[in-house]
């Protein structure tokens, strides 16, 4: 299975969590209480499930379980969020999550991710930076896009110690900036909170062609199939977050290295 680590364990967190507040109140068994993970390759892809044996899922909650902010839980003691989130990070990965009432008692919740194909791993593996770092040739222009203050400001400040001349700009004003100063890289988070990468990449290359080339994409979302596919039809290269700033530097200087000074 190849998938995000920290998104795998998020949804084993949530749905243990579940299991665990689901058996707190029931009466003691022989057998005690149990919680079981269990893993499989089956059609191309992992299922991983977690199964109890405490009260099952009440049929009345059957059609609404994995809707944000619905719970069975007593008030005070959930945000009806964790099946919802587990959700919406299965789907990301291409995959799904269901649950059923087990006939021996409790419930098992199986969620089933998908195995990237070989194409698109070998054509992300690929555009991997590697390789030695390019020499710094300070005074290009690069513009950083995001939405998110704090790593924008990491990553110009990295920029910057190499002598780059480094602006800052939320999505929107993408396009704008573009328009009134040439850049020699733009590098842009791809999830961002009104917009995504694809759409600046598409707004700016439609003002200059060239920035087909001058495009750098960070996501914290590699095996996401919308990433998946964007990435493997413009053949940008990208940061998988999270990376250090050596990796950050290598990749622009690479990019930068193309072009001279603005």
């Amino acid at each position: 299975m190849v998938a995000d680590s920290q998104q795998v364990v998020q949804i084993l967190v949530n749905l243990i969590n579940n299991a665990c507040d689901a058996m707190e109140t029931m009466p003691p068994r022989p057998e005690g209480k149990r919680i079981a993970i269990r893993t499989r390759d089956i059609r191309e892809g992992t299922e991983i499930a977690v199964e109890d044996n405490g009260p099952g899922v009440p049929e009345a909650a059957w059609s609404r379980l994995f809707e944000p902010f619905f719970t069975t839980k007593d008030p005070g003691r959930g945000t009806g969020l964790g099946l919802s989130i587990c959700r919406q990070i299965a789907e990301e990965h291409g995959g799904t999550i269901v649950f059923e009432n087990l006939k021996t008692g409790g419930a098992a919740f199986r969620v089933f991710l998908p195995q990237p194909s070989e194409e698109i791993l070998a054509a992300l593996d690929s555009r991997q930076n590697k390789g030695e770092e390019p020499p710094v040739v300070p005074g290009r222009r690069v513009l950083v896009v995001d939405d998110e203050k704090d790593l924008a400001e990491i990553v110009a400040r990295c920029l910057r110690d190499d002598g780059e001349l480094v602006d800052i700009a939320p999505p929107s004003d993408a396009a704008k900036l573009a328009l009134e100063r040439p850049y020699d890289l733009v590098i842009s988070d791809f999830e961002m909170e009104k917009t995504k990468a694809s759409q600046v990449y598409e707004a700016l290359r439609a003002h200059d062609p060239g920035y087909a080339s001058r495009f750098l994409v960070i996501t914290g979302d590699i095996l996401n199939p919308r990433v998946l596919e964007f990435l493997k039809e413009t053949g940008l290269p990208y940061l998988s977050k999270p990376f250090d700033l050596a990796e950050l530097r290598r990749a622009a200087r690479r990019l930068l290295a193309r072009r001279r000074p603005s």
